[in-house]
């Protein structure tokens, strides 16, 4: 056949006529080929050599038929378009019926028919298929086209509905289902009548276990009761404790504990406080003036013990004293401060940088009846002293020495004659508080002046 261009409508068919040439009805038509319709029915599909075309004429069995070949075009003027038409054949065939029973639900394979027995209905089918032979060739061999019968008839099976329920983590047991755990439906086939089994179905449910999770903290040395199971047992330490309840629907409802013991907290801190005002504890409500380690038991905020150490360290107040002599009439300048009148002043410095208040002492004197007195270089040790105390006086003195003690408005108190040992001697003639002159004479005539506080 020449080739056709695409864009024509050229048709060309293969019709049969079942009433002898009378009618040609369009669903007659066994064969067309036009370039509008899919791959492998479209002209172009139709090879330009010789080529053998089967059409099946199986339902018109009995009946007498005329073949015509036919062709039509609207626009396309097929002058050079030809078709070969030659060694046109009707083959006769042969039938071959087959019977089968079988049962429902059973599936069927014989004499190349498969039957799915989930797909077929109880009772009587028929089925049919047509076997073509390839060629000519092949009917010289024997081998004709045929018509192959099946008539099956399905025996129905039994079958029972069973509708069940289990609990989350059971196993079914029951109609010879066993370990089934999930819900779904399950089938099983038994021994019936007719030589077929029966089918049970099983509708499986599976009610789910109820979970309640509960959170305990306790202290160490309490105890926790948890529920039914528990009374009686102290539960004191951390873990996860479970217990099994029954529910309305028959199955277990679990409760699961997670339970912490928390220990005691331990603590410790460190603290430098002035003595002058010690160290206030808000936790205990108390204020300590001494050094050393306190303990106290307090509660944490989830009410649990809690000890805590305080290491307290008192530092003791700086102090210091400066004797001064100045003349009738002059000042002395002493921490900011300016003093003219004989005396003994305290200044207290604030500390600076967490450090304790200082307090420092000046001991002043005013003297006109010492003031034309050469003395020597004398220094008294401790010369802070609390009465009844001793004070050693070291100076450039030997042999035996006059010593005389004034008060602070310079009357005469004590006087004694001591021999010096080694530029030392220890005077004790303090027996009252005050600020006190002590002047020292020796066997030259030397005479050497010192102060001393009593407090």
């Amino acid at each position: 056949m020449k080739r056709i261009p695409l864009n024509d409508d050229y048709t060309f068919m293969i019709v049969i006529s079942d009433d002898g040439g009378k009618t040609w009805k369009k669903e007659n038509i066994v064969g067309i080929w036009n370039n509008t319709l899919p791959a492998g029915h479209q002209l172009r599909d139709i090879p330009s050599t010789a080529t053998s075309l089967r059409v099946d004429l199986t339902k018109y069995q009995g009946k007498n038929i005329r073949v015509a070949f036919y062709r039509e075009a609207f626009t396309y003027l097929a002058t050079n378009c030809a078709f070969h038409i030659g060694n046109i054949r009707i083959n006769n065939f042969s039938q071959v019926t087959e019977e089968a029973v079988a049962c429902q639900y059973e599936d069927i394979e014989q004499n190349g028919f498969i039957i799915d027995g989930d797909k077929v209905k109880p009772g009587a089918h028929s089925y049919s298929r047509f076997f073509i032979a390839p060629d000519s060739e092949a009917e010289k061999k024997g081998i004709h086209d045929t018509l192959f019968v099946l008539n099956a008839f399905i025996n129905e099976a039994v079958e029972t509905v069973i509708y069940d329920t289990i609990c989350e983590g059971e196993s079914y047991s029951y109609y010879d289902f066993s370990g089934k755990t999930k819900a779904g439906l399950y089938k099983r086939k038994l021994q019936g009548i007719n030589h077929c089994d029966s089918l049970a179905c099983l509708h499986l449910f599976v009610n789910p276990r109820a979970y309640t999770n509960l959170a305990y903290r306790i202290c160490q040395g309490d105890t926790l009761k948890f529920a039914d199971k528990f009374i009686g047992q102290d539960l004191c330490r951390t873990g996860v404790y479970y217990d099994t309840l029954s529910c309305v629907t028959g199955c277990d409802s679990v409760l699961i504990l997670s339970l912490t013991v928390i220990p005691p907290a331990i603590s410790e801190f460190s603290v430098t406080a002035c003595e002058t005002n010690g160290y206030y504890w808000p936790a205990v409500d108390k204020t300590y003036n001494e050094s050393g380690d306190f303990t106290a038991v307090l509660k944490t905020v989830e009410g649990c013990d809690s000890t805590v150490t305080l290491h307290l360290t008192i530092a003791k107040v700086y102090k210091d004293s400066e004797e001064a002599e100045i003349k009738e009439g002059e000042t002395y300048s002493f921490y900011g401060h300016e003093y003219s009148e004989a005396g003994t002043y305290e200044v207290v410095v604030p500390g600076q940088g967490g450090e304790c208040d200082s307090t420092h002492v000046l001991i002043l004197t005013v003297n006109t009846a010492l003031e034309n007195v050469a003395s020597g270089n004398l220094k008294l040790v401790p010369n802070v002293i609390r009465t009844g105390e001793s004070v050693t006086a070291k100076g450039q003195f030997s042999g035996t020495v006059h010593i005389e003690i004034y008060d602070i408005v310079g009357r005469l108190v004590h006087n004694e004659d001591k021999p010096a040992t080694n530029n030392r001697i220890v005077i004790d003639a303090f027996e009252n508080s005050g600020v006190y002159t002590v002047r020292i004479s020796d066997n030259l005539n030397a005479q050497f002046v010192g102060r001393v506080i009593v407090q």
